[in-house]
């Protein structure tokens, strides 16, 4: 089976380790990158280890 490529599409995820959440989604890996850099920056630091991560949403069918 064959999905067109108008169904998928690419996200970021900004991923808390630690806690095994999903902190943020971003359209490009610049922006979630920012993002995850931002939340260090917060005052007082942030404790967790953020990663992130390149995903595929399958929309569904029209």
């Amino acid at each position: 089976m064959s999905i067109s490529s108008d169904r998928i599409v690419k996200k970021f995820l900004v991923f808390d380790e630690n806690s095994n959440s999903v902190i943020d989604i971003k359209d490009t890996l610049d922006d979630a990158v920012s993002r995850a850099d931002d939340v260090y920056q917060q005052p007082g630091g942030y404790p967790n280890l953020l990663t992130v991560i390149e995903s595929y949403r399958v929309l569904p069918p029209a």
